[in-house]
């Protein structure tokens, strides 16, 4: 298990101690992770975000000095199918973040967590196709999430999250409010990705104080009632 998933899994879980993954021990859990996006990651950057994300998403991997001074857990976003896994781990990527032209055995490194990107109009016979692929989890793409997230937009994001078992990350371009972080943790959303490149610092840091003051979950997304996945089809319980 990667560290990302495992982080995913003890907030899921709603742990009082955290583990790794940006929280040191004794700090209060997050209600969502919080992972921050940068296109090419150098130094200033990740010394000023690394404080207040849980983890990053690299469009290109970091350099050896800069990976080597990385405490956080990253994905590569875009990795060329032909890469070498082997130099990636040794750069100590997390996991993989990929799309359906993603050959098998590029994702079935056992020590790489993989992400798989969805385009938020994804329909409901896609995604009970798609919920069988071997991978940990989804990355929503989801951008035009304007100031006031409507309801909407939280039905589409909620028919991926409640069609599969997988974490779901969403993306955003604003950060969403208290009060729309508790709405999208009710439908399954399990962490929030930020830009790095164009969001300031003040406010990801604002995201990640909201983040800390959410009170515990009232449910577990993993044990939703509700559904339940039989091969490649979902049924409903009686």
């Amino acid at each position: 298990m990667s560290k990302i998933t495992d982080f995913l899994d003890k907030i899921s879980d709603a742990a009082p101690t955290p583990i790794g993954f940006g929280a040191t021990r004794g700090a209060k859990y997050p209600g969502l992770g919080l992972v921050v996006s940068l296109a090419k990651p150098n130094q200033d950057q990740i010394k000023k975000m690394s404080t207040v994300c849980d983890g990053f998403i690299f469009k290109a991997p970091p350099s050896k000095s800069v990976s080597d001074k990385l405490a956080n857990p990253w994905i590569l976003d875009g990795a060329n199918p032909a890469e070498d896994l082997k130099t990636l781990l040794e750069l100590g990527c997390d996991s993989l973040c990929c799309d359906l032209t993603f050959s098998a055995t590029t994702i079935a490194e056992d020590n790489l967590g993989v992400f798989l990107k969805l385009n938020i109009n994804m329909d409901w016979q896609q995604l009970t196709i798609i919920n069988t692929l071997p991978v940990d989890g989804y990355i929503i793409e989801f951008n035009d999430i304007s100031s006031q997230i409507n309801l909407d937009q939280l039905s589409k994001i909620g028919l991926i999250t409640h069609g599969t078992d997988k974490y779901c990350l969403l993306t955003v371009s604003n950060a969403p409010t208290a009060k729309e972080l508790e709405a999208l943790r009710k439908i399954g959303v399990i962490g929030i990705i930020m830009n790095g490149d164009s969001s300031d610092l003040s406010d990801i840091k604002q995201l990640k104080d909201e983040l800390l003051a959410m009170p515990s979950p009232s449910h577990k997304k993993k044990d939703n009632p509700h559904l339940k996945s039989s091969g490649s089809v979902f049924e409903l319980e009686d």
